[in-house]
């Protein structure tokens, strides 16, 4: 299992001072980003068809609530007054959008695609500066995204399924 984008602990060794390091998964490769002691981001990417790259920041099963809903269109109105970034993500036809990771539909993400830079069918493709650049980019809205839902969420029960992301 792929690390969620935010945890207290690190999947791989960071070399020296370095605030960035990567694992490579059988399916992916994780950037890991130390922002401070104990707290990690961690983007995952996935080589698609045709040079394409999907970038990811996992979020488990958190978005799981609003896909068993049949008022899904009401609770997505309602959210949009205080949290516009999270239903971005389900309205936004181009990146970054939601999308599920796994053929159960269980472990949902906030993804970005982007032609690859160099294809050497080498680890390195992953850690091209343009694919670390992207990376930071979707790291930085989940961030916002995770800060958002935390200060304003409307909804009780959203709350609790939040706290277990923590």
């Amino acid at each position: 299992m792929n690390m969620k984008f935010i945890s207290s602990r690190a999947s791989a060794k960071f070399f020296g001072e370095s605030k960035m390091t990567f694992l490579v998964q059988k399916d992916c490769v994780e950037l890991i980003f130390k922002i401070k002691r104990g707290i990690y981001l961690t983007v995952s990417i996935y080589s698609l068809s045709e040079g394409r790259l999907l970038l990811a920041c996992i979020w488990g099963d958190f978005w799981n609530r609003l896909k068993g809903m049949h008022n899904y269109k009401d609770v997505l109105a309602r959210l949009k007054k205080t949290c516009p970034l999270a239903v971005n993500i389900f309205t936004n036809t181009v990146s970054p959008h939601f999308a599920y990771l796994d053929k159960e539909q269980t472990q949902g993400a906030v993804v970005l695609e982007m032609k690859a830079p160099v294809q050497t069918n080498s680890v390195s493709d992953y850690l091209h500066e343009k694919v670390v650049e992207k990376a930071m980019e979707l790291m930085n809205y989940n961030l916002n995204l995770y800060c958002e839902l935390d200060e304003k969420c409307p909804f009780p029960a959203w709350r609790d399924d939040f706290e277990k992301l923590k």
